[in-house]
């Protein structure tokens, strides 16, 4: 189930996608915490300095969340290119960082998912 995550040309079964699916939406909430973190920095260094942890929070609230967008789009353009998909698939990759924007890496990362299932098209 979690085997071969960094193999982006594989074909997966609905399984396998399942769990390529959930590590990378761990990779993706890692991510965007550490970008929320750069994000508090950031606000710190122009003199926005969160007073207290609800502040701060609220800043990486924001700045987390925009990690996902290209992530998502990244991880799809991936797959889509190493199993040489036609242009159905490369919109779908697209689709992925607009679902991103709206549901974070959650709903961004499920076309890349079932991207993951279609065969690859090396001849």
């Amino acid at each position: 189930m979690f085997t071969g995550l960094l193999e982006f040309q594989k074909q997966r079964t609905a399984k396998q996608a399942i769990g390529f699916y959930i590590s990378w939406v761990f990779v993706g909430i890692i991510l965007g915490g550490i970008v929320g973190l750069i994000g508090v920095q950031i606000a710190d260094i122009i003199g926005n300095a969160p007073s207290n942890f609800a502040q701060g929070f609220k800043v990486g609230a924001k700045w987390g969340p925009l990690a996902a967008i290209p992530f998502c789009l990244t991880l799809g353009l991936l797959v889509t290119v190493k199993k040489k998909l036609g242009f159905s698939s490369y919109l779908l990759a697209l689709i992925s960082p607009c679902l991103a924007g709206f549901g974070g890496t959650l709903l961004g990362l499920i076309p890349v998912a079932y991207l993951t299932t279609k065969q690859s098209n090396d001849r």
